[in-house]
This record gives structure tokens, sequence and C-alpha cells, in this order.
């Protein structure tokens, strides 16, 4: 564990956005990593596990999606953005750094929550050859245990809204345990939870383009 390099750096993704990333390096690699992150989860969430990998010839990469964490503007209630960006243009932005620091290596993609949702919105997502999926499930809350859905639905119908009119994004900490989330993650992501289908009604219109049809490599949930 003790031969293995720990870099942070700023990646631009292809629409020149700011990404904070970090990249694991050991002395010998074998194969590379890439770990995406559930919503409102920081890259230094995913530290111990990619540690893991990296002590067992992993280079890995984690990285923070706009909005979030390191990637997080100033004022982030002036961000104008829209949750399918952290795959069209995040996602792939990450993927290509990893590339381009373990070149010639096989890739595998760990995908925590909305990072395996999202591997449909990559364009660059046949670079990867295989996919572990932690916690890719429905988000629709009528789908989760009972105990859980009064804490849910005052999140959705109580709590975000309230935020959003106070400070033009929902804070983190407190009933919201994650990292502070842009306005356009939050409407998104409460529409698709409030209803059964999830996003899987809008991927013929509104959620085009995709390619959630083209992935040909394995995953493993």
């Amino acid at each position: 564990m003790t031969d293995i390099a720990v870099h942070d750096f700023i990646q631009p993704a292809a629409d020149g956005y700011p990404l904070s990333m970090r990249l694991l390096s050991p002395a010998r690699p074998t194969h590379a990593v890439l770990v995406s992150s559930g919503t409102g989860f920081p890259k230094g969430f995913y530290d111990r596990f990619a540690r893991w990998l990296a002590g067992r010839g992993a280079v890995v990469l984690t990285y923070d999606f706009r909005g979030i964490a390191g990637s997080r503007p100033e004022d982030l209630a002036a961000m104008v953005m829209d949750y399918p960006d952290w795959g069209r243009l995040d996602m792939p932005a990450a993927l290509d750094a990893l590339i381009a620091a373990a070149p010639g290596l096989p890739v595998t993609h760990v995908g925590h929550s909305v990072g395996g949702h999202f591997l449909g919105f990559m364009p660059n997502h046949a670079r990867i050859g295989r996919h572990a999926f932690v916690a890719v499930g429905s988000g629709y809350w009528g789908r989760h245990h009972r105990s859980y859905n009064p804490l849910e639905l005052f999140f959705w119908l109580g709590f975000g809204p309230f935020s959003l009119r106070r400070r033009g994004y929902i804070k983190g900490g407190g009933l919201w345990a994650g990292t502070d989330l842009p306005r356009g993650v939050f409407t998104t992501w409460r529409r698709w939870c409030l209803k059964e289908p999830y996003f899987l009604d809008e991927l013929p219109d509104r959620l085009q383009p995709h390619h959630f049809d083209d992935i040909t490599a394995p995953i493993r949930s």
C-alpha cells in the first residue's frame, strides 16, 4: 500500500466544465477501475475502497460530478445544469482521463447508484470492458421500504422545495446527509422519484440522445 501514488487534478469535461478528479496508481498496475459516485457522495467517500483496489494492482480514478464537492462552483445557486449532464459530460471525461493515465489496461467501471444509472448516457461507454453496480435500483419512492417513505416524501415535497426557495440549491447536512446539490440535479431527480417508471418513460423523447440499447459489456449488479 505504501507504493501507491495519489494525484489530485482538474480535468475539463467536453463543454469545458472543470471536474475534480483523484487518481491512485500502484507501481505495477494490471487493470484500471473507474468509480462513479452516487448522488451527493464526494469522491473522498470512496478513498478506502480505491486504496484497496490500488493495493491489488488497479489504477483507480474517482471524481466529483459537476456541482458537487470539489467540482462545486462558488455560486451554486446560479448554476444551470440538468441531472443527466453527469452521464453525458462528466462520466465520459472521467473515463477518458483514466484511459489516458492507464493506456492499454482493461477498464472496469464501478457505478454506485446514479453512477450506474447514467451509463447509458455515455457516448464512449464501449471503452469499458465490464461493470460492477452497487445499489443501482429504481429511485421511485413506492418501491422503497415503507418505513423509509415518510422521510423520503418529506425530502421531495417539503425540505427540498424549501431549501431551493431559501438558498437556490439543496443544502447538505441534517436531513439531507449528502453534499450540497444544484437545483438542476434535485428537480429532475425529484420528478423521476415521484413516478413509477423512474426515468424509463422519458427515454424515447425527453432524454434523447442516449445509448442504453447499445451497451453490450457485462454488468454484475
